[in-house]
This record gives structure tokens, C-alpha cells and sequence, in this order.
């Protein structure tokens, strides 16, 4: 996702205080050993006044040969644990809304494409 200038420093803010409410909900729903918090980041794109979105995950401790202390969960997730994040963000920042009085998450089928850990999890 490439952000503008003033959008990006929104986010950046936004994620800064949404971060430890996505993590806490991720670590709720995530069953995963080897794949830890979640680190959202806002940062520049090579030869570009823009900024873009960089989502990653920490790589705890295990048996797993990943040379890095994160990954892009793109490429290392399955499709369950990617809807797992994804619906994390969601929730977190639904939780964490301050310009509705309403308190109210509506959600079509969750857990329509995970996988039965994932799903028992939600």
C-alpha cells in the first residue's frame, strides 16, 4: 500500500496506538509456534516521495530454519493465518474506534477460509 504524505503520518499515529490492541487480539487468535507479534510500519519507498505500508511478523524462538528475526507474512502464512491477521487488524481497530458511539462489529462468516485451529480460536 503506498501512502501520501500527510496520510502517511495518519497511519503512522494510527498504528502506533492500535498496535498493542492488534497484537493482544492476534496473539488470541493465532495458535501459531513459530510466529510471534506483529509489527505494522510506515516507511519510505526507494526513489519516491511516498511511504508505504509494511506489515511483518516476529520469528520466535524454534527449530525453523528462517535466517531473519522477521518475515512478510505473505510469503511465509498460510491463507488461515493470513485471514487470521487481517481479521486481528480489524477487530483492533474496531475495538479502538473513538468516532462512533455505536459498539457494534458486524462480521459475515469469519471463518469461512480457516482452517479448524484458527476458527476454534476466534
Amino acid at each position: 500500500m503506498v501512502l501520501g504524505g500527510e496520510q502517511s503520518s495518519h497511519v503512522e499515529e494510527q498504528l502506533e496506538a492500535f498496535a498493542p490492541t492488534i497484537n493482544l487480539v492476534y496473539k488470541r487468535l493465532s495458535p501459531h509456534p513459530v510466529f510471534g507479534p506483529i509489527r505494522l510500519q510506515v516507511v519510505p519507498v526507494k526513489d519516491a516521495k511516498e511511504k508505504a505500508l509494511r506489515i511483518t511478523a516476529e520469528v520466535e524462538g524454534s527449530e525453523v530454519a528462517i535466517e531473519s528475526d522477521s518475515v512478510t507474512p505473505y510469503s511465509f502464512f498460510s491463507e488461515a493465518q493470513l485471514n487470521v491477521l487481517c481479521l486481528s487488524i480489524f477487530l483492533a481497530c474496531a475495538l479502538r474506534q473513538s468516532w462512533s458511539g455505536f459498539r457494534l462489529i458486524g462480521v459475515d462468516d469469519p471463518v469461512q477460509q480457516m482452517d479448524d485451529l484458527n476458527a476454534n480460536a476466534l
